[in-house]
């Protein structure tokens, strides 16, 4: 039994062509192919649908059949070509997307200068965000569902670039008024006996049990009066007397003239980095990390 091959886009740019030429030399020349290839693709195409689609004799025309099918190809012709444009906007639109995981309780000082940056380098760019702990920008850089992250410093995994843009520390916010103000820095035994303010554990989790687990190493039990999620409301709390709040130093911008911020000296630092896929880096994540300066605790650059 003879093999039919099956309808190809190509016999219908053929059928088309002889359409609208009326001569399968120039229709071969339009589409590329020589006069005999062009004759055998009308061949199969009539083989195809079991009808003869064109007159060769004297001279070229459609018959019944052949002006019925070319209706349909130059349709179909149509909506693959605009198929074909949907998808390559598509993929530009994809390269042009940049999708960002980090916490937003960081309040990242250096995000809305680098947004404003990005928008006057290229104002196509689409940067979406999005509220992930740590743990799950990792998971969403390696899983592809996310190009470009901020998290903590540093990161274990080979797989992934990273690149410090802040340099932090954990602090206490407490009234300038208050005792231990008068210190440039305060050890964690320094607050043995202080009420507390801190970061909700439903903020970041891992975070959170790391700062309880460095009270516990120094043999401490944090007289903890409030969690919250919101650092305004800790400052807030702070100025009315409940308690001492303990943050990175990156998370308040700026404070009332009756309160200060000061050091915790037996912490570590506290180091922001934008973590990529070290094997894609598209023109628009290239611009945007451009765009991302270094900064300090304070959020001056560095």
């Amino acid at each position: 039994m003879v093999q039919i091959a099956p309808m190809e886009l190509r016999h219908l740019h053929a059928l088309v062509a002889v359409a609208d030429e009326l001569h399968f030399g120039r229709a071969a020349a339009r589409v590329g192919i020589s006069q005999p290839a062009l004759s055998q693709q009308i061949a199969q195409l009539e083989l195809l649908v079991g009808s003869k689609l064109c007159e060769r004799s004297p001279r070229v025309a459609l018959t019944l059949a052949g002006k019925f099918l070319t209706d349909h190809a130059r349709r179909i012709i149509a909506m693959v070509t605009e198929a074909e444009s949907e998808v390559r906007s598509l993929g530009t639109q994809a390269r042009q997307r940049i999708r960002l995981g980090y916490l937003e309780y960081w309040n990242p000082p250096f995000l809305a200068a680098a947004m404003r940056e990005l928008r006057e380098r290229d104002p196509s760019i689409v940067v979406e965000p999005r509220n992930m702990y740590p743990h799950e920008v990792l998971a969403g850089l390696r899983d592809r569902t996310l190009e470009l992250g901020f998290v903590h410093m540093p990161i274990a995994d080979q797989a992934l670039a990273v690149r410090l843009v802040l340099d932090g520390y954990w602090a206490f916010v407490l009234p300038r008024s208050h005792r231990l103000a008068r210190r440039d820095s305060l050890a964690l035994a320094d607050l043995h006996d202080q009420p507390l303010i801190v970061f909700d554990r439903s903020v970041n989790p891992p975070l959170h049990a790391w700062l309880l687990g460095r009270f516990a190493e120094a043999k401490l039990v944090p007289r903890i009066v409030y969690s919250t999620t919101q650092p305004q409301v800790g400052i807030d709390l702070v100025r009315e007397g409940v308690g001492l709040f303990i943050v990175g130093s990156y998370v308040v911008r700026s404070l009332p003239r009756d309160l200060v911020m000061r050091r915790v000296s037996d912490l570590p630092p506290l180091q922001i980095g934008a973590a990529w896929r070290g094997d894609e880096r598209t023109p628009a994540l290239a611009a945007l990390l451009a765009a991302l300066p270094k900064l300090r605790a304070d959020g001056s650059p560095a």
